[in-house]
C-alpha cells in the first residue's frame, strides 16, 4: 500500500488527495517500505553546561538563583530558587540596614540570612551544571528532552 509524502499513513492506490492529511499525492507515491518524512522528528539541542554555570553565577549574585536551571529547562525548580533567593536577598539586606539603624542587633541576622544566600548560590551553580550534563547524557541516550 502506498504510503503520503506529507503524513506517512497509509493512502488507497490511484488516490489523488491523501485522506488524512489532504495532501496532493502524486502519480508515484511512496511504497510502504519507506521510511517516514523527516519531519516527524524533533531535533533536541544540547545544553551547555558552561552557559549553565555562568547564568547561575552572575545571576545568583544578585539574588537570582535559579536562572541556569530554567536554562536547562527545570523552570518549577528555577522559579522556585528565584522566590527563595530575592526572599534571602531582602533579608540579609533589610536585616544589615536594620542593624545599622539600631546599632548592631541586626547584624548577626544579617550575616545569618547573607550566609545562607551564599550557600544557595555555590549549590544551584553547582547543581545547573550538574543538570546540564545529566541532560545531555539523556538526550544522548534516548533522543528526545528527558524533561
Amino acid at each position: 500500500m502506498p504510503q503520503c509524502p506529507n503524513c506517512g499513513r497509509a493512502v488507497p492506490p490511484n488516490s489523488q488527495f491523501c485522506p488524512y492529511c489532504g495532501a496532493a499525492q502524486s502519480s508515484s507515491t511512496t511504497p510502504a517500505t519507506s521510511a517516514p518524512p523527516l519531519s516527524r522528528y524533533v531535533i533536541v539541542q544540547y545544553k551547555s553546561p558552561g552557559i549553565a554555570v555562568v547564568l547561575a553565577l552572575v545571576f545568583g549574585i544578585f539574588g537570582l538563583a535559579g536562572v541556569g536551571h530554567i536554562y536547562v529547562g527545570k523552570v518549577s525548580k528555577g522559579l522556585s530558587l528565584i522566590i527563595i533567593g530575592v526572599i534571602l536577598g531582602v533579608l540579609t539586606w533589610g536585616s544589615f540596614i536594620t542593624g545599622f539603624l539600631t546599632f548592631g542587633f541586626g547584624f548577626v541576622a544579617s550575616a545569618i540570612f547573607g550566609l545562607m544566600l551564599f550557600v544557595l548560590c555555590v549549590w544551584q551553580i553547582y547543581d545547573a551544571y550538574v543538570l546540564a550534563n545529566l541532560f545531555n547524557r539523556r538526550v544522548q541516550e534516548i533522543g528526545t528532552a528527558p524533561w
